[in-house]
């Protein structure tokens, strides 16, 4: 009955409407129709009855850069209702902005609840952000930043946790079709931390993982700063796009095929450029991809994406052997625990954290872990440090299958431990340690290169020392290992480098080795050792630091105990960590000269006083800076250094 009077109210006072001249604003009496528009103060937005491309023959209400009178709409208010004609768009007597069709037939309405003293002095304002308003004085009623297909900056994609209001980008049904199309985009409802493209109901692609309050940083090509903060720690969650320099024009748009595309205006060509960021795009962008308990290893060829984790095969190999991964992984061995048996975690370094996951608020690093200890039916665990600096996080345990998890993530990235089979574990892996453990163990390394280099009966270079040749006993004792590298050379005898990740630059480069050479690889296998983090986890086209390069960046800003593995960080005495890192850096220098002998190392880790030197940029700082970083060239050839390396026999 609402809209009736509406509309008979809407008939006596036809006759006396006005079409509208004014630029930015609509008020009572006034409409728009035919080719006149709406423009906002400065001339960026204009807002009118438009075709959605040059073979349409259908009307909308929508909103386009005014500039570039070409571009898509960015905003449609009848999407459900095309028109035939250009129509009226108009304030009606209940106060609302409504858009009419030529029989006076309500189309589309902002809804708003406007008080019956407002009804006829509300105003319709197209502001310079893109947003349209309906207010009453300086009352907002109600607005246009409640997103179509397109963000704009200002505009957020949100989540109520309280109402469960939702908005939401809803692709177009076709590029000249701006119906409601197949796929949206919006905050997962049940676990609010991430972002989700749905194909209708079925989930199409899934964000990273955010946790607490942040902006991350890009940089287009053009020089321009695009930033996309969240807020997670809100009951009203969102995540919205913003630029450093507001003349640029910036949309992200959820186009017709389901694609997220970053754009930005280049007025030289006239066009919008793709900012490289799109999603999905790679086969791991889209979901599960791989299926249950396996990974997604971005980079990888089209032939070969997937891998099951550590201690799970492919439930039907047939079907990987074909293509078809979509089965997943299973258990290779039955997991025990209970009873006093103790669970062993795998760390995965560098990923997209896995679907369906619980949060777990307000818990350290050890009660994260302890928690998925204790429950046989954790799966995996992954923690997030608090953004205030204290000791209590986010936890994050998951109790079922691990779907979507992809590797080779650079950005939004997260370590997680996975529980395994004992027997599953390698050498290679990283078993979590208390620091106290972590001290043995570098200063038992120290004791042992030590030892080779000038106690044994034969002079001994080791020249393969990496994690992996670092054997531990039942009391975390450890012992070199794999000689196989340390042998008799003659004169101008070749050898292919074996592991360049811990290989120092004259060796990498030239087949120098000496004493010096095993100092640069304790050095780097001293940053693995404080970080948690694997060397050979840096070593990935998409990582422009080294382990070192990362570790030294930090170190040079002032954030030198963000090396430190968070399992340990809170725990570990300050002094004593940031002296094993100014070692480690001392050892990683790019002259053998400036590395310390393994007697100075050890005397440097044991004494507190001790004045050490200022490090110098370590080598291989970046990939960039040598290409022989990851190589592996055929032969070298190395100096007559009158160096004899025998295999080693017992001591």
């Amino acid at each position: 009955m609402g809209w009736l009077l509406c509309y008979l109210v809407t008939l006596l006072v036809s006759h006396i409407l006005s079409l509208c001249t004014c630029q930015d604003k609509i008020v009572p009496g006034q409409y728009i129709g035919g080719n006149h528009t709406l423009v906002s103060s400065l001339g960026t937005f204009s807002l009118g009855f438009f075709n959605p491309n040059e073979n349409s023959t259908k009307y909308f209400l929508g909103m386009r850069f005014n500039k570039f009178p070409n571009t898509a709409l960015v905003w449609v208010a009848n999407r459900e209702s095309p028109l035939d004609s250009p129509d009226f768009f108009m304030l009606s007597s209940d106060g609302n902005l409504v858009v009419l069709d030529q029989t006076r037939k309500l189309v589309w309405s902002t809804n708003a609840s406007v008080s019956a003293s407002a009804m006829n002095h509300t105003t319709g304002l197209l502001e310079d952000t893109g947003n349209l308003v309906l207010r009453f004085e300086e009352v907002t009623l109600w607005e246009s930043f409640d997103p179509c297909d397109t963000m704009l900056p200002g505009i957020k994609i949100s989540l109520n946790k309280k109402t469960g209001q939702q908005r939401r980008l809803t692709s177009w049904a076709a590029l000249d079709d701006p119906q409601p199309g197949k796929f949206t985009f919006g905050i997962d409802p049940k676990v609010p931390v991430q972002a989700f493209i749905w194909k209708e109901t079925t989930p199409y692609y899934r964000s990273s993982v955010y946790i607490g309050k942040d902006t991350a940083h890009f940089q287009n090509p053009g020089g321009t700063a695009f930033f996309l903060s969240y807020n997670f720690d809100v009951d009203d969650v969102y995540l919205a796009y913003s630029v450093s320099d507001s003349s640029v024009k910036l949309r992200v748009w959820l186009d017709p095929t389901g694609q997220i595309k970053q754009q930005l205006w280049q007025n030289s060509s006239k066009t919008w450029l793709e900012l490289g960021n799109s999603r999905p795009v790679d086969n791991c962008d889209f979901y599960a991809h791989c299926g249950p308990n396996s990974a997604c290893r971005r980079g990888e060829p089209l032939s070969s994406p997937c891998k099951c984790l550590t201690g799970f095969s492919a439930k039907f190999p047939n079907q990987w052997a074909v293509g078809n991964w979509s089965s997943g992984c299973v258990r290779e061995k039955v997991l025990t625990c209970g009873n006093g048996i103790k669970s062993y975690f795998s760390k995965l370094e560098r990923v997209k954290l896995p679907d369906h996951f619980v949060l777990l608020n307000n818990r350290s690093m050890s009660e994260c872990e302890s928690e998925c200890q204790q429950n046989c039916s954790c799966t995996a665990y992954n923690y997030v440090d608090a953004t205030d600096g204290s000791n209590i996080g986010t936890c994050l345990a998951w109790f079922g299958e691990l779907l979507d998890l992809e590797e080779n993530k650079t950005i939004f990235a997260n370590d997680i431990y996975i529980r395994v089979h004992g027997s599953e574990l390698d050498s290679s892996e990283n078993i979590k340690l208390e620091w106290g453990k972590r001290i043995q163990i570098i200063e038992g390394i120290a004791q042992g290169m030590l030892y080779i280099h000038k106690y044994s009966r034969l002079k001994i270079i080791h020249r393969d020392l990496k994690a992996s040749n670092v054997l531990l006993d039942e009391k975390m004792k450890p012992r070199i290992s794999d000689f196989g590298m340390a042998k008799i050379f003659e004169k101008n005898q070749t050898e292919a480098n074996t592991n360049s990740g811990y290989m120092s630059p004259e060796y990498a480069k030239y087949g120098h080795f000496f004493e010096k050479s095993d100092v640069f690889s304790f050095g780097v296998l001293l940053l693995e050792i404080i970080s948690g983090k694997r060397n050979a986890a840096f070593y990935r086209f998409e990582h422009p630091l080294t382990l070192a390069g990362w570790a030294w960046k930090l170190w040079k800003e002032g954030r030198g105990m963000k090396v430190i593995d968070a399992y340990v960080r809170k725990e570990c005495p300050f002094d004593e960590a940031l002296r094993c890192m100014h070692v480690a850096f001392l050892c990683v220098q790019e002259d053998p000269i400036d590395r310390p002998t393994m007697a100075t190392v050890i005397h440097m880790l044991g004494h507190e006083t001790t004045s050490f030197p200022p490090p110098k940029e370590p080598a291989f700082l970046a990939h960039s800076n040598s290409s022989v970083v990851g190589s592996s060239p055929s032969s070298s050839t190395f100096s007559n250094n009158a160096l004899t390396i025998s295999i080693p026999e017992g001591r």
